[in-house]
């Protein structure tokens, strides 16, 4: 396909105007200490005494990766504006992920709290003897390096070239623009290799740091270190919500999904809206 830079700036223009939406950009805060009802990375969760804790098939226990507390933040529909969203992975080598099922929640899962017990106290969740990545014997469960904080700014993003759906949006705007008909083949092959490079850097986030795949978000458009999983199986479309993506974020050593690779969940929207999180796909790749 021929085109200039220039005009990969102006298709630019329009992508990101027509795919422009409002989600939330996460920040590591390394130098505070969040508690048990706290945003978070790692450490140890939040729980009620009255709950089972979530263990995989074999019956062993999970481990916090992230914890949300929507009444600390109150956020926007269609997120819950109250309560709290956890996320638990497995502690085996894939960190929780089942390639064959990443929706079935045996290796991973995500609990919602509709209301908190705020009586409760870390000296009683320390006595349940949940996994705790700070801790020693856990310390190699999860891609992360410690216990982080974590800040919430409500951002405006835009669909960036790895999203599954990328490719159809970018040819319909060359065709508007230009007339040029669609070839075959993925944008790697269908542009020339720096038109690429181009186009893949002017629609990555502006974060304002360096992490490896566009950063930590709640809702907003996903990035990956090698393809969008959604393409692969048409059965997974119906995944059409980014719920929570962590980064590898290896520049203040916080955390690091194999060899700089990038950890996501996905919802449907419609379920997200009723707050049923009992049907989510967990993956995560590296280069």
């Amino acid at each position: 396909m021929e085109l200039t830079l220039q005009q990969i700036k102006e298709i630019v223009g329009i992508i990101k105007q027509e795919t422009a939406m409002q989600a939330y950009f996460l920040t590591i805060c390394p130098d505070q200490k969040p508690g048990i009802f706290d945003n978070k990375f790692g450490g140890l969760p939040y729980w009620p005494q009255s709950k089972v804790y979530p263990v995989d098939s074999d019956g062993n226990p999970l481990i916090l990766l992230a914890q949300f507390n929507f009444d600390q933040i109150r956020p926007d529909a269609p997120l819950p504006g109250h309560g709290m969203l956890q996320f638990f992975i497995g502690t085996d080598k894939f960190f929780g992920m089942d390639y064959e099922c990443p929706n079935v929640q045996n290796t991973f899962r995500i609990v919602y709290h509709e209301a908190l017990d705020m009586s409760i106290s870390r000296a009683d969740i320390e006595k349940m003897h949940f996994p705790d990545n700070t801790k020693k014997e856990w310390e190699d469960a999860t891609p992360l390096y410690g216990e982080w904080a974590v800040k919430w700014e409500k951002r405006l993003c835009s669909m960036n070239v790895a999203d599954r759906n990328f490719k159809p949006i970018f040819l319909s705007a060359v065709k508007a623009l230009y007339g040029i008909e669609a070839e075959e083949g993925d944008l790697c092959h269908i542009l020339h290799r720096e038109l690429f490079h181009a186009l893949e850097k002017e629609m990555m986030p502006d974060t304002g740091k360096q992490e490896a795949n566009g950063g930590h978000w709640i809702l907003g458009y996903p990035n990956f270190a090698i393809e969008d999983p959604r393409a692969l199986c048409e059965e997974d479309a119906k995944y059409d919500t980014l719920l929570f993506q962590m980064d590898s974020d290896v520049w203040g050593n916080y955390v690091l999904w194999g060899d700089l690779g990038v950890g996501n969940f996905f919802i449907n929207r419609e379920d997200l809206e009723r707050k049923d999180f009992s049907d989510v796909l967990y993956v995560w790749d590296c280069c």
